[in-house]
């Protein structure tokens, strides 16, 4: 075996090589750009018409070959183990090149006339004249006709951690190398090897450094939460792409049912990433993101386990935002409950004041009407008089239809739990209230027992309290929700730290349509309706105020044991 040559000339084209390797793989190039820049390089060095690199890079096995210009191939391979366990790539190109690439990888040579060798590497100087490779105990002759080169050099490599690999440089002329030359090859190849490990290394931190930024980008989106949930959803699929390993090529797309948002430039494709939006356990839609194909690209694109692990932290903040749209659909609804039973309460409020103003002139026009028809024989008064009758019978109809219109249901009582109800509610209102810069505390206390009640009645009572309450701190404020329960009562204290209430307007407050708020604020009927509910569970409300130091409203139900309850009803 021949010893490597010193290089210590500054000229040394070998040293100026390892020189540009190094420098190659901190600037952080692109797998494609950087094996690229390193043909070229081997191609100045060594003058060979074509090149070829084997190996394994953290995603991808791959082989890429150039004959420097334009039918630069990059495509994916597999490494095959042998008997003795080493890893192999394979070599379709011809039988004849992938034996002498399994022989050199057993190490099971001998040096022959047809090629030089030094350390571990293997020099073809004439392939027409094939290769003698050692053949159990003997040798055997292997043909490389038709393999489309005339001399080659086979270079293995090893980066750390990964399977070996394989550098092969391809003349169409004989002798194109110099053998004594070899030796440098294999040390370049050192050198080689710890630029294809830093170049991943620092390729690797890059991505990281993107996967963080980008969730860091998604996390300012989601806390400043100023815009719609739909607007979020789209900031946030236009940033997915920049985080992966080929930005330019990546595309994502968010189903969920009819919805879809979908990042510029979006090709579904079958070579995709995917993770679940799941909420409460339910599957609301898919997150997706896509590559193109393999055959329509030029370098093989694969995701790395980090981006999978990426996209599914992506993905639960993107449920966090479905569970924000579910809260802002369930407040809706509730304020349109609300807005239904002001309604309704209105309505049944002008009922009550039509039935008393109109019932007694209604039914004295009536009654003189058909009094007169018993006495009047003039048929045009006749006629006059039983069109008078008619329309006060159908006046009166009118105020009848209205008052069934707008009578409530009946309550529904069932077993109920207060704090439940209080808690439920409160997290209802408690974006209105953080909007309103209002500090809600509760004291809620454990000794609660369950009680009959209308659920959705005492919601409404809550709702009222804390809205009324909410007003009357329009510049923000505390608000105060606590129960207690003694000798059978359950009390509900709502207090707040407002305006308070003139002492000379306290004993008005609950009646319909009477207001201290400004108009357009308020419409006079919530604290009514809480009156009523409170009225309808055989409770009593309280209130006390003072101007500048706030209000407190005092409910008080009455809670019989279960004991009590069954043994009624037997």
């Amino acid at each position: 075996m021949q010893s490597p040559k010193k290089r210590s000339s500054k000229a040394n084209p070998f040293m100026e090589s390892e020189r540009i390797f190094i420098e190659l793989s901190s600037l952080s190039l692109s797998r494609l750009r950087f094996l690229q820049a390193v043909g070229n390089q081997f191609k100045l060095l060594s003058g060979c018409d074509a090149l070829e690199i084997r190996a394994f890079d953290a995603d991808l096995q791959y082989r890429w070959h150039t004959d420097f210009g334009n039918t630069a191939k990059f495509e994916e391979v597999q490494f095959q183990t042998d008997a003795e366990g080493n890893s192999i790539p394979i070599l379709p190109e011809g039988k004849g090149l992938e034996e002498i690439c399994k022989d050199l990888f057993r190490k099971r040579y001998e040096p022959f006339l047809q090629y030089e060798y030094s350390l571990n590497s293997r020099y073809i100087d004439d392939a027409g004249l094939g290769v003698k490779l050692k053949d159990k105990g003997g040798e055997k002759l292997v043909r490389l006709d038709g393999a489309g080169f005339a001399s080659a050099l086979l270079l293995p490599f090893s980066v750390p951690e990964n399977p070996p690999g394989l550098l092969l440089l391809y003349s169409k002329t004989k002798n194109f190398l110099e053998p004594h030359d070899i030796p440098s090859y294999e040390e370049l190849m050192s050198s080689f090897s710890i630029a294809l490990k830093f170049r991943r290394s620092l390729y690797a931190l890059n991505e990281r450094i993107k996967e963080l930024s980008c969730l860091y980008d998604i996390g300012q989106i989601y806390q400043e939460g100023s815009d719609e949930p739909e607007t979020l959803l789209s900031k946030i699929i236009d940033h997915i792409p920049r985080a992966f390993q080929f930005p330019e090529s990546a595309s994502a797309l968010l189903s969920a049912g009819k919805l879809e948002y979908a990042s510029a430039n979006l090709a579904v494709t079958h070579n995709k990433l995917e993770s679940g939006i799941i909420l409460n356990g339910e599957k609301l839609g898919t997150l997706s993101v896509f590559y193109p194909t393999p055959e329509s690209s030029a370098e093989p694109m694969h995701f790395l386990q980090e981006e999978q692990k990426l996209l599914d932290i992506i993905a639960q903040k993107v449920s966090l935002i479905y569970e924000r749209i579910r809260h802002k659909q369930d407040r809706l609804a509730m304020e349109e409950q609300l807005r239904h039973a002001d309604r309704l309460a209105t309505v049944g409020q002008l009922g009550s004041g039509i039935a008393h103003e109109l019932n007694d002139p209604l039914a004295n026009i009536l009654g003189y009407a058909q009094l007169l028809l018993k006495t009047v024989k003039e048929p045009a008064q006749v006629a006059d008089l039983e069109r008078i009758v008619r329309s006060s019978l159908q006046a009166r109809e009118i105020v009848r239809k209205l008052l069934l219109f707008a009578r409530q249901m009946p309550t529904q009582k069932s077993e109920v739990s207060l704090n439940k109800v209080i808690t439920d509610t409160l997290d209802l209102l408690k974006s209105r209230l953080e909007q309103g810069r209002v500090i809600l505390q509760t004291e809620l206390s454990p000794e609660l027992p369950s009680f009959l009640a209308d659920a959705s009645q005492l919601s409404q009572v809550v709702t009222n309290l804390c809205v009324n309450a909410l007003q009357a701190m329009p510049q923000g404020g505390k608000l105060l929700v606590s129960t207690s329960y003694q000798n059978g009562i359950i009390q509900l204290e709502v207090t707040d730290s407002g305006n308070g209430i003139p002492s000379e307007e306290l004993d008005k407050i609950f009646l319909p349509f009477y207001t201290t708020k400004p108009v357009g604020v308020g419409t006079g009927l919530g604290l009514s309706v809480v009156h009523g509910i409170i009225d309808s569970h055989q409770g009593n409300i309280a209130v006390q105020s003072k101007p500048g130091k706030g209000t407190r409203f005092t409910v008080s139900l009455p809670a019989k044991p279960k004991s009590e309850r069954k043994g009624k009803a037997k």
